[in-house]
């Protein structure tokens, strides 16, 4: 975000300034989950034994989450994140390693454990202090290889997370697209530090 730091809302900013091995935890619920289409739900199934999709949908799903800075020096910062969904029958985890070079600006997000795929970020702050997220550029990762998805074949995601100050709770929206299947996973939700 460069300059455009300071314009995020104060809870915001006090969420992202951690030191190396601070640890960000929160619990808070998914109003809303919804992962389609219903047809790719045994795919879905599959990934998420490597934790990186919820192949279900469902209303009002307690979830945690949690974030580390692992690693940041003039060059490079890498994030550590892990997210639990508790359903009914089933708690599905999704992790995630941020990496972001400051040399070429590119923020590069590795999702599962191992990792299947990566999407490139770009960040900007709305007019009401919110941290918008949009993915420009995915890539299949295969072994240690990053191998780009065609931009007709890949999906994009929509994140914003902003402070709403009369309930005293994060809030954060996200949509996944694919240009053949439609919206593949859409969710909204709050959460509490802890």
């Amino acid at each position: 975000l460069d300059k455009d730091f300071k314009y995020l809302h104060p809870m915001l900013k006090e969420r992202y300034s951690l030191n190396v091995g601070e640890i960000f935890k929160a619990e808070g619920v998914m109003e809303m989950m919804q992962t389609k289409p219903s047809y790719l739900k045994p795919f879905y199934t599959i990934l998420s034994k490597l934790k990186f999709i919820v192949p279900e949908s469902g209303q009002n799903i307690p979830f945690d989450l949690e974030y580390t800075l692992t690693h940041c020096d003039e060059k490079t910062a890498i994030f550590k994140w892990v997210r639990k969904f508790y359903f009914p029958h089933e708690t599905y985890e999704f992790h995630t390693r941020m990496v972001v070079d400051f040399e070429t600006g590119v923020v590069k997000d590795y999702m599962g454990a191992p990792a299947v795929v990566n999407s490139h970020l770009q960040f900007n702050v709305t007019k009401d202090g919110e941290l918008m997220t949009r993915s420009t550029a995915v890539d299949a990762v295969i072994g240690n290889q990053d191998i780009k998805v065609p931009a007709a074949l890949a999906p994009s995601a929509l994140v914003l997370e902003g402070y709403d100050e009369q309930s005293k709770h994060y809030t954060i929206h996200l949509s996944i697209y694919h240009p053949l299947l439609g919206t593949m996973m859409s969710y909204a939700g709050k959460f509490c530090a802890l």
